[in-house]
């Protein structure tokens, strides 16, 4: 080994060797009364519903839809082991498109207050409640949550430190039961296939904060989706297939990061004899800065 040394040197391979050692036990900053974020986000989705009978198309339904939006977001109180239950933002953007058509909004520039009551949240925009598009805006973030401390993040954290490269399991449980509660109810799954697992691609210094790129992947078998007319049942091995990629300050000193999300599914089903092609698939990215 020592007869190694120079010629590893000389290749710039020691300090390979000693990075490929580091471990790092992640934490992640959770927020707290006082901060203020800028934020942006954008997200694309795409659903496509195929109708057949006997091979023949009998209909074709699709939806698309883009959104971008950029707001400034200060947390006026959150008690402990609870997500903030009051809060307000600034829009400086809100665009969204709808299957190629602009959909206005009319909150942009004003003051949005989001406070929990009694557990689940409410939207105020200049004190008025939000109607039409801004409703139907703010209730496909707030109408399903609500203010229990969201340990959905730390269940897919590392449980020990970790180097790059490695990969870890994580519990589907707490998963499994935020997917159903936000499905409320409309799909069942084969709660035994889920698969769920984390890496650490990158890590990397910023500011003299420890930062990293990890890497979350989640698949979740599909088994029917259940309706009032009876349940639509799959053909074959249907699944939903989600990742989440969050380029954020490992250490915990900072909230500063963004995360990417998607999630595909296709599958074929049957409803009394017609034949049904289900394709969906949305992904989304989030930038979060804090304001100085």
């Amino acid at each position: 080994m020592m007869r190694l040394l120079p010629l590893l040197a000389l290749l710039g391979l020691i300090p390979f060797l000693a990075n490929a050692a580091d471990t790092y036990e992640i934490k992640i900053k959770k927020s707290a009364k006082g901060d203020v974020m800028n934020v942006t986000s954008q997200e694309t989705g795409v659903e496509k519903t195929i109708v057949a009978k006997d091979g023949m198309i009998l209909k074709e339904d699709g939806k698309s839809k883009k959104s971008s939006v950029a707001y400034v977001e200060e947390i006026l109180e959150k008690p402990a082991g609870k997500k903030p239950t009051s809060m307000t933002r600034v829009y400086s953007k809100a665009e969204t498109v709808i299957n190629g058509k602009n959909v206005e909004h009319g909150f942009v520039g004003k003051k949005v207050t989001i406070t929990s009551k009694g557990g689940k949240y409410e939207v105020l925009v200049d004190g008025k409640a939000p109607t039409g598009a801004d409703a139907e805006f703010f209730n496909k973030e707030f109408a399903n949550k609500n203010d229990k401390e969201d340990d959905e993040l730390n269940e897919m954290l590392p449980k020990k430190a970790v180097a790059v490269g490695d990969k870890w399991d994580i519990n589907p449980k707490k998963i499994v039961e935020g997917f159903l509660e936000g499905a409320k109810g409309g799909v069942a799954i084969d709660e035994k296939g889920v698969k769920s697992f984390g890496t650490l691609s990158k890590a990397y210094k910023k500011d003299g904060k420890q930062f990293g790129v990890i890497e979350v992947t989640v698949i979740i078998p599909l088994t029917a989706i259940k309706s009032p007319g009876g349940d639509i049942a799959f053909k074959g091995e249907t699944k939903l297939e989600m990742k989440t990629v969050m380029d954020v300050c490992i250490d915990g000193t900072s909230s500063e990061g963004n995360a990417s999300m998607g999630f595909k599914m296709k599958g074929d089903a049957s409803l009394m004899g017609i034949d049904l092609t289900i394709d969906v698939s949305n992904e989304s990215k989030t930038v979060a800065v804090p304001k100085k």
